[in-house]
């Protein structure tokens, strides 16, 4: 019987590979030296999109080895999560956040445009549509109230706290780990 590793996909990672093999574990043989990288882009994925990847639970780079029995766990960029202080993909942005705002929130779209965010406002009395156009553009959606916040089933909706617009961004940034270098494109409103 050859060497094996088993691998796990996540989130939109998944769609980079076929049906069989999408949210569940995906058993490979193991070539000697192959590392994380050559595994992962002879299953199809393109290492662009990966932003952490664990090998029995630890961190590693893309040119960590793979060996037989291990469990390689591999992730997308996260949008809400503190991964600072494990092993990240480096040598590229990890990602150019779009936003969708809520129509409340009118002056925060603005204020994220300014820094060079990509950043639209959703239409009036329209939450529940907002939260599912996000969903379908990649968009994340930013609210300070509404019911779509808490739908757990809609993960790319940020309830924000802030009373002020600048709390909101400093809130949007903070949560996004988005502090450092602006974006390099501008978003244009329609």
């Amino acid at each position: 019987m050859a060497p094996e590793a088993v691998f796990r996909f996540y989130e939109e990672l998944n769609d980079f590979l076929p049906a069989g093999r999408r949210k569940v574990d995906v058993v490979v043989t193991v070539d000697g030296g192959a590392s994380v990288s050559d595994a992962i882009g002879a299953l199809g994925v393109p290492l662009d999109a990966v932003d952490l990847v664990l090998v029995d639970g630890q961190s590693v780079d893309l040119s960590h080895p793979v060996l037989p029995g291990v469990r390689v766990s591999i992730y997308p960029v996260f949008e809400s999560l503190d991964v600072s202080a494990l092993a990240r993909i480096p040598g590229r942005p990890l990602r150019r956040p779009q936003f969708l705002v809520a129509a409340s929130c009118r002056d925060l779209a603005r204020a994220l445009e300014v820094r060079g965010f990509d950043s639209r406002v959703a239409k009036a009395g329209e939450e529940e549509r907002a939260a599912r156009v996000a969903v379908e553009e990649g968009r994340i959606l930013l609210t300070t109230d509404g019911p779509t916040a808490e739908d757990p089933s809609l993960p790319r909706v940020l309830r924000l706290q802030g009373a002020t617009v600048e709390a909101q961004v400093d809130e949007v940034l903070d949560r996004l780990d988005l502090r450092g270098p602006a974006p390099t494109r501008r978003a244009t409103r329609p």
